[in-house]
């Protein structure tokens, strides 16, 4: 088995696979204008196109678009929880869900002005705009209408957001900020709150070590290893220009998409060691896909 690495690549309108033990790129899958946010869920890659609308399923294994999904304002963030995927559509203020199987839309969630970002666990947790200071919490069992279940303020306008699983907690950034938070949104707290960098764009929840967080800053061009119990600072990678959304490969890689390096780096967990490769102007999200 190897890793397979995809990267929305926004101003060739392409999805880039890229070999992570060759280290190379194997094939750039065309899909609508303005590829943004990536997620993957065993051999399934997802990604959203806002500025086209259209949120595209792409068979990671074949390395072939298998849907095209339409009927999108401004679709941003996806998840993938189980046979289903989660989209906010910041237009519509809806978090729309995505049956897997069927290949077609079974909901459309009303959750609020500007949905950007999102965990799902036995709920969905949005995060909105920068003027927009609290959580969304919405249940989404069996729903065909979106009940929300409380608005968590969280000291902050919260931007990206990653879960841990099997627990209420969630991990979250804050537009602007140099900051992480830990969330409980089941007892409606906040656990602790760090400053750890310039300007934090994106978290990730280390579920290899049950313990770890990977916060990527824009700004300096950083990603930060994270305590998950309190968020100190354990070790910092370097030299990824504009770092933006960063993936986990297995246990002993990381990988960040460098935005103003047009290129991915991909560093050893274990040595801290970096390998640059280029993918093309604009690479912003990424997921890690095992294949056969």
């Amino acid at each position: 088995m190897g890793q397979v690495a995809f990267v929305s690549v926004e101003d060739a309108s392409q999805l880039v696979a890229v070999d992570l033990d060759s280290k190379r790129v194997v094939a750039r899958i065309p899909v609508p204008r303005g590829p943004h946010n990536v997620a993957a869920a065993e051999d399934l890659v997802l990604v959203t196109s806002p500025r086209a609308g259209r949120v595209t399923l792409v068979d990671g294994a074949r390395l072939r678009v298998l849907k095209v999904f339409r009927g999108f304002g401004y679709p941003h963030d996806v998840e993938v929880e189980g046979a289903r995927a989660y989209v906010t559509d910041e237009a519509r203020g809806e978090v729309v869900v995505l049956d897997l199987r069927s290949r077609s839309i079974v909901a459309r969630l009303r959750v609020g002005s500007r949905p950007h970002d999102l965990a799902v666990a036995d709920v969905a947790i949005v995060t909105h705009g920068p003027r927009d200071s609290a959580l969304t919490l919405v249940g989404i069992q069996g729903q065909q209408r979106a009940r929300t279940l409380r608005r968590l303020r969280v000291g902050g306008a919260p931007h990206d957001i990653s879960k841990q699983p099997d627990t209420a907690n969630v991990y979250v950034t804050y537009w602007g900020s140099g900051s992480v938070a830990a969330i409980d949104w089941g007892r409606g707290r906040v656990l602790w709150r760090r400053h750890v960098g310039s300007l934090i764009h994106h978290v990730q929840f280390d579920y290899f070590s049950g313990r770890r967080l990977w916060a990527t800053d824009h700004a300096s061009g950083r990603t930060y290893l994270l305590s998950a119990r309190d968020g100190r600072v354990l070790r910092t990678l370097s030299s990824c220009p504009g770092a933006h959304h960063v993936a986990l490969a297995g246990k002993t890689r990381v990988v960040v998409a460098c935005y103003d390096a047009n290129a991915i780096a991909v560093y050893d967990t274990a040595t801290g060691r970096r390998t640059m490769i280029p993918v093309g102007a604009g690479p912003h999200g990424v997921a890690v896909v095992l294949t056969r």
